[in-house]
């Protein structure tokens, strides 16, 4: 079964940045790193404030969650703006760009900007259906993403999302 669609770069940077919300590994590095530097700053801050030692350390404290969040949960994700200018610079143009996806018993095959891959089913952990598409989960930590405006029809949507399960389950990939 074969999808094919156009995409463009605003496209391809929502997707970017979903998977780097998402993902477990990115999420766990940027956890590390904005609690490492909360607590750099917060040495500082300590240290520069006067006063009760009582006062200065639950102001520390407050400052420490505050930047911790604040860190964790906006400032060391990259905005959807950011991988628009990446990826702009890296394909030299707006696009729209085709995407192409073809299922079979034996492959899951991509062809997107002139460069065809073909992924056995055991190297796919994943497939699951979103508000706007079809995502896989790829084992070495990346995906494939299949918009929903690929498919003619919701029936063709369900069908190919069935045989991708089926594909997965008899290969013996983990579906998680």
């Amino acid at each position: 079964m074969q999808v094919k669609y156009d995409f463009t770069i605003v496209d391809l940077a929502d997707l970017s940045h979903q998977f780097g919300k998402r993902h477990p590994l990115f999420y766990t590095w940027r956890t590390f790193r904005s609690a490492i530097v909360a607590f750099l700053l917060t040495l500082a801050f300590y240290a520069l404030t006067s006063g009760p030692q009582i006062e200065r350390l639950v102001g520390s404290l407050a400052f420490v969650v505050s930047i911790f969040l604040l860190l964790s949960q906006v400032w060391l994700i990259p905005n959807r703006r950011q991988y628009e200018a990446y990826l702009r610079a890296r394909l030299g143009s707006q696009g729209p760009f085709s995407f192409e996806v073809e299922i079979t018993e034996a492959f899951l095959r991509t062809n997107q900007l002139g460069e065809n891959t073909y992924r056995d089913w055991r190297g796919i952990t994943g497939v699951r259906e979103t508000k706007s598409g079809i995502w896989f989960d790829l084992r070495l930590g990346s995906f494939i993403f299949v918009r929903h405006s690929g498919f003619q029809s919701s029936s063709d949507r369900n069908e190919f999302l069935r045989l991708a399960k089926q594909y997965i389950h008899a290969s013996g990939s983990d579906n998680r």
